[in-house]
């Protein structure tokens, strides 16, 4: 697996990028709108996969209602999601129901009219009738029969048993004795239906609910008011019922937005104005939109009204804004911000391009002389951040091919961010160092290693920096060129001397990669100096709280590489109670006592990491790997508590399937050809090759690690695991 770690990425964040926050840029001075341009046809494929059904639906959610490719695309994904319903078992309630909501919220407003739904959702949309009903999740049902006589209106049974079970319902609600709490009830099962199947019948009942709660709710706290002291509202409700206040503006924009007609809120809203906790300026904005005026900058703010509700719903507005003004930088930063809140950073990343350039042209009109440019160079920078982050979520997700293609638009962005010029110590030379030292990591990670060291030297000849100096000696260490790594670390000692260097910490790594560059050479005595060195530093550092477990887990690799076992194991010890939840603690501990062939003291720490609940699972199949690998290959039997695990982990994920070849339910055959990318191949051939180890076949295991290190995939756990072993048991006589 990867070598989460981000002990550098998070010195990026500190020593380069002091000052340049995450928030959102200021908006930029007003521009002109433009009319959207035509949209083009799309060309639609054959049939969507799970592997592509993301990308497909990135393309549904920008395109306008309108288009004429967009029922017939939206129609393709939901025939890809039901294929995958139907495959998933019956007893993966949640599973299902997670693949329904999705093909429902692939509907545009505009789809819920008689026949114009997707047919392959009916299926689904039945499946979650006979399964809630009994349970009682009437919103659910009932946005189910919405859609089922949406689909089809000759089905009279559905729109019987939908009008009977909603007053059936609000029947039983309308037994609440409390006016708020009968309210809220009835606003809380309406909301959820219009947030699965929007109808305009239940957004208009639902907007009339909820002034009538707004009513009861300013009645309750005049009634409190006037009985002073003793009325009977609580601390606690007092806040939850003005929070019910504040919201309600955005509730109700974002309801008649689910039917495409935000505008249609503004009647209700005037009546929140007062003591609703309505503004005049929310109507005078559905005004504007109602008459057209100033559209993309009124859906813009919007956005962030309906979408604190629903992601989704924020994005599409942010699109339309897009389509309606392609001059503006807010706009398409809007689009990449919900992608990301949707957790999907690979929709986020072009968009976050397409801001960047659109900052960096106003910037170039600033300097000839355009004073109406509007740009600003922290608003450049804070957008290369946001793109920075974005790009590695996209890594860490293994998205390789959008990872390398952000690689690609990142250096485009950092020369044409360093064309305009920025000075020595500005916020947007820090910010483009900090991007190309991720192109780094991002190459890094996934074995492309002689592109990581350009980057990683383009960086810090951006701006001198010891992240990138440290991070090339550690490519140059586990390639074994050690003179190389040490100069390397040489130059970044020279760069802290000339007062660039960030804390304590770095003085500490930097002394431990010089001692092990000395070890590697040969030179045991200069090496012990130096780790004592670096020992000393940590000792008398004063370490942020990040940098603690980090710091406490190199002392620990540092003690016992000085033979002080007994203090390696408490230092260990000290990083998990520094912050117990840490999966890379763990990680970093078990790999190298596995690496050291030390299986009493990994099952210590094996047993510790087993307790947290909080670390997932696919980090406790790692654990256990690496745990009940090393006992079988000692010849010492199986760790009861790790083969458990394992024999426990039998979902469809990687990790699942690598957990069955430990177990016996998966061959090595079907996990190499199970293997997606790179990584996964790798892994295969790792545990593979611990397998042949238990197994006696030395020379057979041999050449699987043989493959391990040949991939270069130097971040991966496994690779240093291997090399571990190559030198070790299996080193050439």
């Amino acid at each position: 697996m990867p070598d989460l770690n981000r002990m550098l990425i998070a010195a990026i964040s500190v020593a380069l990028l002091a000052g340049c926050g995450a928030s959102k840029p200021r908006a930029a001075a007003p521009k002109a709108e433009r009319a959207s341009a035509t949209v083009a046809p799309i060309e639609l494929p054959k049939s969507i996969d799970e592997s592509t059904r993301f990308d497909w639906e990135r393309t549904l959610y920008l395109l306008p209602s309108g288009h004429p490719d967009r029922r017939a695309l939206r129609d393709l994904i939901v025939d890809s999601l039901a294929r995958s319903f139907e495959a998933s078992p019956e007893k993966d309630v949640e599973g299902r129901l997670a693949l329904y909501e999705e093909a429902l919220k692939l509907h545009d407003p505009t789809d819920f009219e008689a026949g114009n739904v997707a047919a392959h959702a009916v299926p689904m949309a039945r499946w979650a009738v006979r399964t809630f009903e009994p349970r009682g999740d009437e919103a659910l049902v009932l946005a189910s029969l919405s859609f089922l006589r949406t689909a089809d209106p000759a089905d009279t049974a559905a729109r019987e048993r939908y009008l009977a079970l909603a007053e059936w319902s609000e029947s039983v609600r309308k037994s609440i004795e409390d006016p708020v709490e009968r309210l809220g009830s009835l606003v809380e099962i309406s909301l959820r239906l219009v947030s699965l199947v929007p109808d305009k019948a239940v957004v208009e009942h639902l907007a009339e609910l909820y002034l009538a709660r707004q009513r009861a709710i300013v009645d309750r706290f005049r009634q409190v008011e006037a009985a002073g002291a003793g009325g009977d509202m609580s601390p606690y409700e007092a806040l939850m019922q003005a929070g019910s206040l504040r919201s309600m503006p955005g509730d109700l924009i974002y309801i008649f937005n689910q039917i495409g007609n935000p505008a249609g809120a503004r009647p209700y809203m005037e009546q929140l104005l007062g003591d609703g906790g309505a503004r005049q300026d929310f109507v005078d904005l559905l005004d504007d939109i109602a008459r057209g005026r100033d559209e993309a900058e009124n859906y813009f703010t919007i956005a962030d009204l309906v979408g604190a509700r629903e992601p989704l719903a924020g994005l599409r507005l942010c699109v339309r804004a897009r389509n309606l003004d392609r001059a503006n930088p807010r706009y398409p930063l809007c689009v990449a911000r919900f992608f990301e809140e949707m957790k999907h950073p690979e929709g986020a990343i072009d968009f976050y391009a397409e801001a960047a350039d659109l900052e960096a042209e106003g910037l170039s009109a600033a300097a000839k002389g355009d004073a109406g440019a509007g740009a600003d160079e922290d608003n450049l920078a804070q957008i290369l951040d946001l793109y920075r982050r974005a790009m590695f979520g996209v890594h860490m997700a293994e998205k390789t091919r959008d990872a390398l293609r952000a690689v690609d638009t990142a250096d485009r962005l950092a020369r044409r961010a360093l064309a305009l010029d920025p000075g020595p110590e500005s916020d947007l030379r820090m910010v483009v160092a900090a991007l190309v030292y991720s192109c780094g990591e991002v190459e890094f990670d996934d074995g492309r290693v002689e592109a990581a060291k350009e980057h990683l030297r383009r960086s810090s000849g951006i701006l001198a920096n010891v992240p990138a100096l440290a991070k090339l000696s550690e490519v140059y260490y586990l390639a074994g060129a050690y003179e190389d790594a040490a100069k390397t670390i040489e130059e970044a000692v020279g760069v802290m001397r000339s007062g660039a260097g960030p804390t304590p910490f770095w003085r500490a790594v930097l002394k431990e990669k010089l001692a092990d560059c000395r070890a590697a050479l040969g030179d045991k005595d200069k090496a012990r100096e130096l780790y004592k060195d670096a020992l000393a530093e940590w000792a008398g550092a004063d370490l942020s709280a990040e940098e603690a477990p980090e710091a406490a887990v190199r002392r620990g690799i540092v003690l016992d590489r000085l033979d002080d076992r007994a203090a390696s194991q408490e230092a260990f010890r000290q990083a998990i109670r520094m912050d117990p939840d840490r999966r890379t603690t763990y990680a970093e501990i078990l790999s190298f006592l596995a690496a050291g062939n030390r299986l009493d003291d990994a099952k210590e720490f094996y047993g510790l990491a087993y307790n947290q609940d909080r670390i997932e699972g696919m980090w406790k199949i790692y654990y256990s790997l690496w745990v009940e690998g090393l006992s079988r290959r000692l010849g010492r039997g199986s760790v009861d508590q790790a083969v458990g695990y394992l024999t426990s982990s039998n979902g469809s994920t990687w990790q699942d399937k690598l957990a069955g070849l430990f177990t016996g339910r998966v061959t090595l055959a079907d996990l190499r050809a199970a293997a997606a990318n790179k990584g996964q191949a790798v892994e295969a051939e790792y545990y593979g090759a611990i397998l042949s180890l238990a197994g006696g076949r030395a020379d057979e295991a041999r050449a699987m690690l043989d493959k391990v290190v040949a991939s270069e995939l130097m971040g991966f756990f496994e690779y240093r695991m291997a090399k571990a072993i190559l030198a070790g048991e299996l080193r050439a006589k």
